[in-house]
């Protein structure tokens, strides 16, 4: 299993989807990957989600997965996206098995640039 952990600095909410950028703290995440709890930044406190990794965007390409430290913008689905505001940290354990790594194609951002 892979623990992980991608602490967002911001959020967008586009319908029933969240669009999140943030980095990569904890071990390889990919497509398909769910998040099962959210916390403040730095907080023992967890509050139960359930947020699917729905696209990957890394440099204005999409990729089927990210490694550890690495910053991203997640597409993500699922009833809790709603909730998702402010800096906040998603964690889980991830039981898939990762594939090799791949560029699914390009991608363009939902943030706002700065």
């Amino acid at each position: 299993m892979r623990e992980a952990l991608f602490q967002v600095v911001e959020s967008r909410h586009a319908g029933d989807r969240v669009h999140v950028t943030g980095r990569n703290c904890g071990a390889d995440l990919q497509v398909g990957d769910v998040f099962s709890e959210s916390s403040p930044w730095q907080s023992p406190s967890r509050t139960p989600v359930s947020l699917r990794v729905e696209r990957i965007l890394f440099y204005g390409n999409c990729m089927n997965q990210i490694g550890p430290g690495l910053t991203a913008e997640l597409e993500l689905s699922g009833s809790d996206a709603k909730l998702l505001t402010g800096h906040v940290e998603l964690h889980g354990l991830m039981q898939s098995i990762l594939g090799p790594l791949a560029v699914v194609g390009p991608g363009k951002s939902h943030m706002r640039r700065v």
